[in-house]
Formats: structure tokens, sequence, C-alpha cells
């Protein structure tokens, strides 16, 4: 059976600068935000986030809505 997906990516703009300003340490901080904020949301919407990229993450759903996205039959 298939079942579409929508996959999505998200990234934080401008992190390393961020690192290469403020150290490693308030960089591993800023990104445990993030990553908490993100685990938070997609449970709230039931999207799966199906990869961690360093400081960006690519969320995949079922419904494209979920993402913001549209549809495209398979």
């Amino acid at each position: 059976m298939r079942v579409a997906r929508t996959f999505a990516f998200v990234d934080l703009s401008g992190f390393t600068q961020l690192t290469d300003l403020h150290g490693d340490d308030e960089a591993v901080a800023v990104l445990s935000q993030f990553r908490a904020a993100l685990r938070a949301t997609a449970s709230d919407i039931g999207v799966r986030v199906a990869k961690w990229l360093g400081d960006g993450a690519m969320p995949v759903s079922v419904d494209a809505t979920g993402l913001g996205g549209a549809t495209v039959p398979p």
C-alpha cells in the first residue's frame, strides 16, 4: 500500500555565525531549545521528525497541511 508523505526541511539560520560569535556552549544551548521546540510542535500536530541534521531537521507527515504544504499525487 502506498501512502503519500510530505517532507520538509527546517534549519536555524545563522547558526554557524552564532557559534563563531558566542562559542560552542551557547550554540549547544540554542540547538537544545530548537530541538525541544520542534519535538513539542511536531507532537502537537502529528508530525514525525524523521532525521536530525546538525542545526536542521527533516519532519515528515502523511498530511501535507501539517507541514504547511500541498499534496502531490503519487
